[in-house]
């Protein structure tokens, strides 16, 4: 993910934050309504990007990149959700009106999520990890759109 609004140092004590917090409760709209849940149990990692590969990644050096390991279970977690988890254990009010303002009226710098990119995708079976998608033979046919399916995110 990349964040912008905030600084390489205040975005790693919101991940120390995040990490050493029992529950991380956030709003969440679930089937158009709100209810208040935990982030925490499917936070599995979390670590601010390599600064050589923020570099790379945004050259005008106006995001922070963020590197998110997150389970499905209980439940699966938006990108905007994990950002509202940080601001939650920063001091900030998720889900309220945070025009570069913290909680307790004092300035801050909010993190914004600016992008958010899956890089992979695992089951876990037995303690090991496998790629669903590895290894999967799908015939050519005349019906099929072979180019299509190396392009499908």
């Amino acid at each position: 993910m990349r964040l912008e609004g905030t600084t390489r140092d205040e975005l790693a004590g919101a991940v120390e934050a995040l990490l050493a917090a029992d529950s991380v409760l956030i709003t969440r709209e679930r089937k158009g309504r709100e209810e208040v849940d935990d982030l925490r149990p499917s936070v599995l990692a979390l670590a601010v990007a390599d600064p050589a590969s923020d570099t790379a990644a945004d050259p005008t050096g106006r995001t922070v990149g963020l590197v998110a390991e997150l389970s499905t279970q209980p439940r699966g977690v938006r990108p905007v959700e994990l950002v509202r988890g940080l601001i939650a254990v920063s001091g900030g009010t998720p889900g309220a009106n945070l025009e570069g303002v913290a909680a307790g009226g004092r300035p801050g710098r909010i993190p914004v999520l600016d992008r958010a990119c899956r890089t992979q995708q695992w089951i876990e079976r037995d303690g090991l990890r496998q790629e669903p998608l590895l290894g999967r033979v799908v015939p050519a046919g005349a019906d099929r759109a072979v180019h299509a399916l190396g392009r499908a995110s």
